[in-house]
């Protein structure tokens, strides 16, 4: 049971809905460049604390849940946000505490 307001599953699924109505209908526009930039956000700090907080490779989301190009579209436009580059995430990929470590390139085995 999880604590009082903690439970997202009700949010959850009508993201989903929506995000699902959006690509169903070829509609970028039912979400706000603002509103997914503050969802991408929060869910980027939440998972980064998390992970944190674990000292361990938290994956991210299941296996196969998404594609290899949503993976490097979403990853790209995260690391020229940040104001980043690849050599900026090589650096932080490798480092001998990295999460990443324990679980190299986020597959199984």
């Amino acid at each position: 049971m999880s604590e009082e307001g903690t439970d997202l599953k009700p949010a959850l699924a009508q993201i989903s809905a929506l995000v699902e109505r959006a690509m169903r209908e070829n509609r970028p526009d039912l979400v706000s460049n603002e509103d997914l930039a503050a969802l991408l956000r929060d869910a980027l700090r939440l998972y980064t604390f998390k992970s944190d907080k674990a000292g361990t490779y938290v994956p991210p989301y299941p296996s196969g849940a998404v594609t290899a190009t949503e993976t490097v579209v979403a990853a790209t436009g995260i690391i020229r946000a940040a104001d980043m580059n690849l050599w900026d995430l090589a650096m932080w990929f490798n480092r001998a505490s990295s999460p990443m470590m324990d679980n190299p390139g986020g597959r199984d085995g």
